[in-house]
């Protein structure tokens, strides 16, 4: 990318989450449209949902909740995370998310 990008709301892609067909995210930028970017996307969930364990084999997830809270779940641990607070998960880390509040968050994915 050489030029600067400007993406209106009107362009940006809703699809379901790749874990959970319940729930929609707003892709804003995808597919190496920036270099190591596979995705830029924001979402919303409810109280009480689950995304299911997985792990991503070459790709760092960074979460930043925008609002809400939720509990991180890995093989070893759980975490509560609070709006404000940011995630990094590295390639082949195992997690799950339980969402105890109203939560928005937007996320990058980026190839490793």
């Amino acid at each position: 990318m050489s030029k600067i990008k400007i993406i209106k709301e009107s362009e940006v892609i809703k699809t379901e989450i790749s874990h959970s067909s319940l729930f929609l995210k707003n892709v804003i930028l995808s597919n190496n449209e920036v270099p190591n970017l596979f995705q830029l996307a924001t979402a919303e969930f409810i109280p009480g949902s689950v995304i299911d364990m997985h792990s991503h084999g070459s790709m760092t997830e960074i979460f930043y909740l925008i609002s809400g809270c939720l509990e991180l779940f890995t093989n070893d641990n759980s975490f509560l995370i609070n709006h404000g607070d940011t995630i990094v998960i590295p390639p082949g880390q195992n997690h799950s998310f339980k969402f105890l509040d109203s939560t928005r968050i937007i996320y990058f994915n980026l190839l490793v």
